[in-house]
């Protein structure tokens, strides 16, 4: 296995790792099209023959690029990916990333609370774009493998990855890694590399690789991160299946500044005088519905039961107005929801390892400490924004509800994407009180569009919502099945004032 994992950033890894890759796409290949043993082996010697001269080229690239890092003192490390191997015929597979980070600090790689290269880094990075930009084959390719190398070298896609840590405004860390991103992207543009090839995203501190609670591991998120892959398709696959490592994000205090930007991540919540003009009704059907347990069959029985299984939390715990959701004190012992071991990023070949296994540990257990944290959006640096169509069975723009200790729950335009990009803020509507058989007439106490984060476990997918309603609704934890469903599987509702907490069992369920 050494001839796949030397440390000698001018060893030939990528390459031998290429031929692998390319041998396996290429019979993968040939059996999904039903083809003979010939024409199998036919299809393992192009797919080695175009891995080979991807891994040659990359092998090149690493070497320089390390001699680059030297020369300015830089952070580089280099990693390759893994991606399907069930991409189009005599598509390769094979993807690339490199990792960067300047010794010197933060300030010497940009200039503070800017995108705008220093001095430094902007010579640095003109060398690092001109080993990018570098299309001729490599040396001693044949004429056959000089045109196979060229017409892979047009479907290559860079994917330009600016990263923060967690201090500071989670929105503001979003924003900024995106302009820096694309600044990078743009200085590859101007040094050969065609525009319809570059890609940027701001990540901000969604995709953490160390432990920010020290001043060592901020320094390590805060990076630029290149892949470099070879179609559309392989890009698809790496967007939509890598995995943040949520064991690394940093707890916070409950009611701290982090648990209150709501407000900079999503429209602001409207009042109750306003949500009676404003907020979208749901069709009395689904509020009826809504309201029904459903082990009950008629809307006046259901109603009776809600009636009768009110319970009172003391006056004095919550804030004025607040609506009672019938709770329990939160403390130590309360059950919280139990995402499960986090889900593993897929994988298309066995000598490539994954960049985050699953990892049984807690990351954030409560949402009222935890914050709604940004990822900005894949962009091409023609203009336009990257978007998966496929989103995750069952929250599709659904809307989902229950009622909690009389008050009627919905969550209407749930929807998230298979990429992992922040979710589309929701629509939260609390009605107060709520009475089934008069759902044509019913409005809304509370409506807002609040942030939301997205969890995914082995339990499921935890949907977790920063309500921070003047009603008193601080968080919610809803967790949906992976594989769809029409009802929750586990959930809490978390209100009360910052002092005194209560946590309340909240398992929505699909409105059809």
């Amino acid at each position: 296995m050494d001839t796949f994992a030397s440390d000698d950033p001018c060893a030939n890894n990528a390459r031998n790792i290429g031929l692998a890759v390319g041998v396996v796409g290429g019979i993968v290949l040939a059996k999904v099209l039903d083809a003979k043993l010939g024409p199998a082996l036919a299809g393992a010697a192009a797919g080695a023959l175009v891995g080979g001269l991807i891994g040659a080229n990359i092998d090149q690239k690493r070497c320089e690029l390390s001699k680059i890092a030297k020369q300015y003192q830089l952070d580089v490390e280099f990693a390759p990916l893994a991606v399907s191997t069930q991409t189009k015929k005599d598509e390769p597979s094979q993807a690339f990333s490199m990792t960067l980070r300047d010794t010197h600090g933060e300030s010497a790689q940009f200039l503070p609370n800017s995108e705008q290269l220093t001095p430094r880094a902007r010579e640095y990075f003109l060398q690092i774009a001109k080993q990018y930009a570098q299309t001729q084959p490599p040396a001693g390719s044949k004429p056959e493998q000089a045109q196979s190398w060229q017409e892979t070298v047009q479907k290559r896609r860079l994917l330009l990855i600016g990263h923060t840590d967690d201090t500071g405004n989670s929105q503001i860390n979003a924003d900024l890694s995106e302009r820096r991103a694309k600044t990078v992207a743009q200085l590859l543009r101007q040094n050969g590399i065609p525009q319809e090839q570059l890609y940027f995203q701001g990540a901000g501190e969604g995709y953490p690789i160390a432990d920010n609670a020290t001043e060592q591991g901020r320094g390590q998120n805060r990076r630029v991160e290149f892949v470099e892959v070879y179609s559309d398709e392989a890009l698809a696959f790496y967007i939509e299946n890598r995995r943040a490592n949520y064991t690394l994000y940093r707890a916070v205090p409950s009611g701290s500044a982090f648990t209150q930007e709501t407000a900079q991540l999503a429209p602001a919540s409207r009042s109750s005088k306003a949500a009676k003009a404003k907020a979208s009704k749901l069709p009395a059907s689904a509020l009826a519905s809504a309201a029904k347990p459903s082990t009950e069959p008629a809307e006046s029985t259901a109603a009776t039961a809600a009636k009768s299984n009110i319970t009172k939390t003391p006056a004095s715990s919550l804030p004025a107005g607040a609506l009672d959701f019938g709770g329990s004190p939160l403390s130590a012992k309360t059950r919280l929801v139990s995402l499960g071991a986090q889900a593993a990023p897929k994988g298309g070949f066995g000598l490539i390892s994954t960049a985050h296994a699953s990892n049984d540990a807690p990351f954030i257990a409560r949402c009222d400490n935890d914050r709604p944290r940004k990822i900005g959006d894949v962009k091409a640096l023609s203009g336009k924004t990257y978007r998966t169509s496929e989103h995750i069975k069952g929250l599709y723009g659904t809307t989902w509800a229950q009622q909690v200790n009389g008050h009627l729950v919905v969550l209407n335009k749930v929807a998230v994407l298979r990429d992992g990009s922040s979710p589309q803020a929701p629509e939260l509507n609390f009605y107060a009180d709520y009475d089934a058989s008069k759902a044509a007439s019913a409005k809304p106490v509370w409506s807002g569009h609040p942030a939301v984060n997205i969890y995914q476990g082995s339990n499921g997918l935890l949907y977790r919502v920063f309500a921070n309603s003047p009603q008193g609704a601080r968080c919610l934890d809803i967790l949906f099945p992976a594989e769809g469903g029409t009802a929750a599987t586990d959930g809490k509702l978390i209100y009360g004032n910052v002092e005194q907490l209560f946590a309340t069992d909240f398992k929505p369920r699909q409105q059809l």
